[in-house]
């Protein structure tokens, strides 16, 4: 069996040495070039491990032996399924995939925004040191809008709580037994847009939530 990791994936020995245990091995770690490239890599494959370059569905047509794609992510936007499937190719991914590290992550960013840390930083790594620089915005007591209340976004959710912040959120279920459960209030998307202090987007690429966001809202002051 041919196993292919055709583009840059955080792979730790310990995983290369399972995946060699199963058969050949390819790993590359860079990101293929061209669709040629890419074709060029996985074409005698039976399975395919793919990050943010995904898989083409013109693809298919030069991957005979292969049975299974394996994405290293929670999203598959950029895998064709429609493809997959007249292939008869299994396509997985990893729905609870860093879901704690990507919610810490957006407190991270928000805090930074909003105490202006990291020009602070700049500022004093060059010698010029000014107080004003570190006044800004409390992120205790602020409005956070949350759309989508999935592993991330229950996540958020939570820590926000902890920062005692009003939450909002936009959802595709919406009902009251989950608004008294996660301890926030549902409300139409532009609502939430309008009120929040913070937004943040945790759902999957698809129809219905591409261009959720555009210029028109961002316009938008509350």
């Amino acid at each position: 069996m041919k196993i292919v990791v055709a583009d840059p994936i955080y792979l730790p020995l310990e995983y290369c040495a399972k995946l060699e245990a199963l058969g050949d091995l390819v790993v590359y770690d860079n990101v293929p070039t061209s669709l040629e490239d890419f074709i060029d890599r996985i074409k005698e494959a039976n399975i395919v491990i793919v990050g943010r370059y995904g898989f083409p569905g013109k693809a298919f047509d030069f991957a005979p032996d292969l049975k299974m794609i394996s994405v290293w992510q929670t999203g598959y936007d950029n895998i064709d399924l429609q493809a997959a499937t007249k292939a008869g190719v299994v396509v997985s991914n990893v729905p609870g995939y860093a879901f704690d590290s990507v919610a810490e992550f957006v407190f991270a960013l928000a805090l930074d925004l909003l105490r202006k840390a990291c020009t602070a930083d700049s500022r004093l790594r060059l010698g010029r040191f000014d107080w004003r620089c570190y006044i800004g915005k409390q992120l205790m007591g602020r409005t956070i809008g949350v759309v989508g209340t999935g592993n991330i976004g229950n996540r958020v959710i939570q820590i926000a709580h902890g920062l005692n912040m009003n939450v909002l959120s936009f959802t595709a279920n919406p009902s009251p037994e989950k608004e008294k459960a996660l301890g926030v209030k549902f409300v139409d998307l532009n609502t939430l847009l309008k009120e929040s202090d913070v937004v943040t987007l945790h759902v999957p690429l698809c129809p219905e939530t591409e261009h959720m966001i555009s210029a028109p809202q961002l316009s938008w002051t509350g």
